[in-house]
């Protein structure tokens, strides 16, 4: 058990200045055995450290602040105790902890009782239990209330520098300090609070409270980061306890409303950062995720930055790391037709298709593109996606698949890169053509000839690379 700090240390404790020198002359006071005015004079340093914080919340425009700051000048001007306004302010919004709470409310009592001629005299223990209670409660340095400190948290939302790094070691960051700063009781307020922020309700007054309609747009965006970032601490254990309260907070929550793109896309940032969540909900519910997804990727009019977790790629990958027991495919039917239309010729979500298993998804798309008479078709889009990703799309689709891939390139009206690569017999598809052609030559030996197959492949040996190098680098 620690000794209790020495009356003469107090002072150093303070977290601001002594504001009107009240706190050191309860120390003077003290030390002459004027244990009485002790105690009156930290009931004084109390109430000017809280007149001085009521002033500062008005500054930072918190709820009341203001019409409760006009009262209490109101009260000075009239030289009357200005106390009793300037605390119900505080009890009134919940900015005080049951400790503090419990600590004004016997130092108000004491002060009462010894400030009125009821005869009643003050101990040194007295004295000395409120000099420390009054550092420990309310002079010393404090963790903000939850009550004042979310409030403040969720209006520098609205700020576009409050995360200045937005990768996710920035992110973690900020959001590390910010979690620490707050007492563990005001994490489900701290929750719900980042909810409403990054659902933009949309109203003008909402608009109004955070700066207009783009400091309300800031807000949202770097709420979902914070929900994004609570789910990325260091600290597995912790991350996982975060991982719970918002799988109830935010899923638990929303099973039966209508989710949109505009209030509820960030749910999809959530999943690509802790894809854990689907597997808690029901078949039902993921079914509307599916439906939200497609809407959100539907009205998109360009990708997002790669590392974005609303990135399709990110999501995508996601899903695939730890499946649903039905698995992606057959879960999300509408997400991935939408990124496969949408962005099948995006390498980044090529590759996360792949990765998922979904090759075949996606080479039917691509030969449904080419054979629409009627779709203007980028050949070398087309060129570029099947030439990087050849060998890997091979592993997944089979001999007629890669045929109807072949013939859907084989038509006439193309004249740029995919006609390159039919007039080059598919050579610069090898692992494709490989595949095309072994069936081909198995099954349909007649059409060797006008899908540009006939031809094998020239095997090359190390040893003739290896010359041919040489040469042209001499």
């Amino acid at each position: 058990m620690t000794e209790p700090d020495a009356i003469d240390d107090l002072p150093g404790k303070l977290e601001h200045e002594d504001i009107g020198r009240y706190f050191a002359e309860a120390i003077r006071c003290y030390h002459a055995e004027a244990y009485r005015a002790s105690i009156i004079m930290v009931h004084n340093a109390v109430m000017a450290k809280l007149r001085h914080e009521l002033s500062e919340f008005v500054k930072l425009d918190m709820a009341g602040g203001l019409k409760a700051e006009g009262e209490v000048i109101a009260l000075e001007k009239s030289r009357g105790g200005y106390e009793g306004r300037v605390v119900s302010y505080f009890k009134d919004n919940g900015y005080f902890s049951p400790h503090q709470d419990g600590f004004i409310n016997n130092l108000a009592r004491i002060r009462n009782d010894l400030a009125h001629s009821s005869g009643r005299e003050a101990s040194q223990d007295e004295a000395k239990l409120m000099l420390r209670l009054s550092i420990d409660h309310f002079l010393g340095s404090q963790k903000p209330h939850p009550g004042v400190a979310i409030p403040l948290l969720i209006k520098h939302l609205s700020r576009p520098d409050y995360f200045p790094d937005v990768t996710v070691d920035g992110v973690c960051s900020v959001v590390e300090s910010e979690v620490k700063a707050i007492d563990p009781t005001g994490y489900k307020r701290l929750l719900d609070q980042l909810v409403d922020a990054v659902e933009m309700p949309g109203s003008k007054k909402d608009a109004e409270l955070v700066g207009g309609v783009e400091a309300m747009n800031t807000a949202a965006t770097n709420a979902e980061n914070f929900l994004c970032g609570l789910l990325l601490l260091k600290d597995v254990e912790e991350t996982r306890i975060w991982s719970a309260r918002i799988a109830k907070s935010v899923f638990e929550r929303r099973k039966s409303r209508t989710l949109n793109p505009e209030g509820h896309g960030y749910l999809l940032s959530l999943i690509s950062v802790w894809p854990a969540f689907l597997k808690e909900l029901e078949p039902a519910f993921l079914m509307r995720i599916d439906q939200l997804a497609a809407a959100v990727y539907q009205a998109l009019d360009k990708l997002p930055e790669k590392e974005a977790s609303r990135h399709p790629a990110q999501v995508v990958l996601a899903m695939s790391s730890e499946p649903t027991e039905r698995g992606p495919a057959t879960d999300f039917p509408m997400m991935l037709d939408c990124i496969i239309d949408r962005f099948w010729s995006d390498a980044d979500v090529v590759d996360a298709l792949l990765d998922a298993g979904l090759g075949t998804r996606l080479v039917d798309r691509i030969v449904s593109r080419m054979e629409e008479a009627t779709a203007s078709v980028d050949e070398a889009e087309v060129a570029e996606i099947l030439r990087r990703f050849d060998a890997r799309l091979a592993e997944q689709i089979d001999g007629p698949k890669a045929i109807k891939l072949l013939s859907s390139m084989s038509h006439s009206r193309f004249c740029g890169a995919v006609a390159e690569i039919y007039n080059g017999e598919f050579f610069r598809l090898p692992k494709i053509r490989g595949l095309g052609r072994a069936y081909v030559v198995e099954h349909i030996p007649g059409r060797l000839q006008d899908l540009g197959l006939t031809r094998e492949p020239v095997v090359v040996s190390g040893f003739e690379r290896a010359m041919r190098r040489r040469r042209k680098s001499g």
